[in-house]
């Protein structure tokens, strides 16, 4: 039986947008090419995909500002899209709600 470890590691490549890997052997095996924007597959605020805005989003945002679960798209919780989910993006989608 082997009893080798190996662990994969990450890091900044030489260029901004892209990501070194190596694996075991501690040879460069390929990069990883990360375009800066992470796009969101749903609207903002329909934090569980079912294409409506409504209270079941408001209540997972509310869980998620509160650390107690992680939305179904987590993405779409940043309601304001100040880079943080907080209370402000709670208020924001219940505004939305009741005026639509």
């Amino acid at each position: 039986m082997n009893s080798l470890t190996v662990i994969d590691i990450k890091e900044s490549g030489n260029t901004g947008d892209s990501w070194n890997m190596f694996r075991g052997n501690n040879q460069r095996t390929g990069h990883y090419l990360y375009s800066g924007n992470s796009e969101c597959s749903v609207e903002l605020g329909d934090v569980n995909g079912d294409t409506i805005i409504n209270i079941l989003d408001l209540v997972q945002m509310a869980n998620y500002v509160l650390e107690i679960s992680t939305p179904t798209y987590e993405c779409a919780a940043d309601f304001n899209q100040d880079g943080a989910v907080n209370i402000l993006d709670l208020v924001q989608t219940a505004n939305y709600i009741l005026e639509n």
